[in-house]
């Protein structure tokens, strides 16, 4: 895994000019802030999400009993808005469902742990080969100066771009700008080798950090309680410093546990959602080119599983990677929405003596039941990437999974 720092980067190409040329281009990209910009936010959250309680809410059939399917809500508690249908923890995104997608039924084909699976919902890949899709985009659609912003560790692969973090932009303000002591060097604008382009990416990504000071300084004034991660986003997102991102959304407490599930994924979830709609809030309130933040972006918000439809000896839900549920929001995604489903098979039903939660097949190209054995399919998570990968005009060099594997059609508007 490759880490550049954009600030390392920078003193390193202070020190010696050379090293842009080994690539044969300069380690930034140039903006792809045109008047229709496309931006990228991945959120994520770790332990795996009883999507029962929010994405994915079933009814308990009359067949089954609690020892099938525990639920902590009523079927009248699950909120209908358009094609959506909503577990009572994702309340919060109910003003924003017009907005948003919810795909179930996603097979993580098995158990390979927290970490691995969480990098196969982020790349499409479990092995290790592919970046995270922020990285990728960055890699393939463009990206701004400062690349990728992200809050927690984030997984390259072999892509080579730069990585900045919440306190990468609020250091920006300390010392003397670079732009102001390459400016000497800046060659006459006829000069088109590999140097002269190099340095002039340089002072251009660092006319952006000047612009990226101000930007935050205002952001601080406007919203003086918000947190500095999400400070630093906004301000990296509204002045073309980044056009991707990574964002984790921390909880005050785990969601696996495995015990005691009753009313601790229920709380922590609603946590969840909430942290989710204040973001869309806060991206649809902030005037961006022709209309909001939350126009020009989109979202995808993951976990690595679901829990078990039953309850352990513990009283608590273990690893479901037979159905899993993204959120997906923003430009580009057909909002109110659902794509794919899931069932629960009872303990009777079951050839394994114990209940089930399992994705069904669809016809992946409209995202409905399948009708015909011969068009049914599962979904995975490279579909999911994949569909990404198409909202974003399949950028050319985009290879974080295969251009064969099926876009997932009924997401996309």
């Amino acid at each position: 895994m490759l880490e550049l720092k954009r600030r390392n980067f920078l003193k390193m190409s202070a020190a010696s000019m050379s090293g842009l040329l080994l690539s044969g281009r300069s380690a930034f990209s140039v903006p792809n802030l045109s008047s229709d910009p496309h931006l990228f936010l991945m959120l994520r959250t770790s332990g795996g999400m009883d999507a029962t309680l929010g994405l994915d809410p079933q009814v308990r059939s009359p067949d089954a009993t609690e020892s099938d399917l525990f639920l902590e809500y009523r079927p009248e508690d699950i909120i209908s808005i358009a094609d959506l249908k909503l577990g009572p923890t994702a309340k919060p995104l109910v003003p924003f469902a017009k907005k948003c997608a919810v795909l179930n039924g996603l097979m993580m084909r098995r158990d390979a742990g927290h970490d691995s699976l969480i990098q196969y919902m982020a790349t499409g890949k479990g092995d290790g080969s592919a970046a995270y899709l922020p990285v990728e985009l960055a890699a393939s659609f463009g990206a701004g100066p400062y690349g990728v912003f992200f809050t927690e560790p984030i997984y390259t692969g072999s892509r080579n771009v730069i990585l900045t973090t919440p306190q990468d932009i609020f250091n920006e303000g300390e010392g003397p700008r670079l732009s102001q002591m390459l400016k000497p060097l800046d060659p006459n604008k006829e000069k088109t080798s590999l140097l002269a382009l190099a340095l002039r990416n340089v002072i251009s990504g660092e006319i952006t950090a000047e612009k990226l000071i101000k930007t935050l300084a205002e952001v601080k004034k406007v919203h003086p309680n918000l947190s500095m991660e999400i400070q630093a986003l906004l301000s990296a997102f509204i002045s073309g410093a980044s056009q991707q991102g990574l964002l984790d959304i921390a909880l005050e407490g785990n969601l696996d546990t495995h015990a005691d599930h009753e009313k601790v994924h229920f709380d922590l979830q609603t946590q969840v959602w909430q942290k989710v709609a204040d973001i869309f809030s806060l991206f649809e309130k902030t005037p961006f080119h022709n209309g909001s933040l939350m126009d020009y972006t989109t979202f995808m918000v993951i976990s690595e599983f679901s829990r078990t439809p039953f309850l352990n000896g513990a009283k608590g839900k273990d690893h479901n990677t037979d159905t899993n549920s993204v959120l997906l929001a923003g430009k580009g995604i057909q909002g109110g929405k659902t794509v794919g489903s899931s069932r629960v098979i009872t303990a009777k039903k079951s050839n394994t003596g114990t209940p089930l939660h399992i994705a069904t097949a669809v016809d992946i190209t409209t995202g409905l039941p399948a009708e015909n054995p011969k068009n049914a399919s599962f979904i995975f998570p490279e579909n999911v990437i994949r569909t990404v990968s198409e909202i974003f005009g399949n950028p050319k060099g985009f290879s974080a999974v295969d251009s064969n594997i099926a876009i997932i059609r009924g997401l996309i508007k």
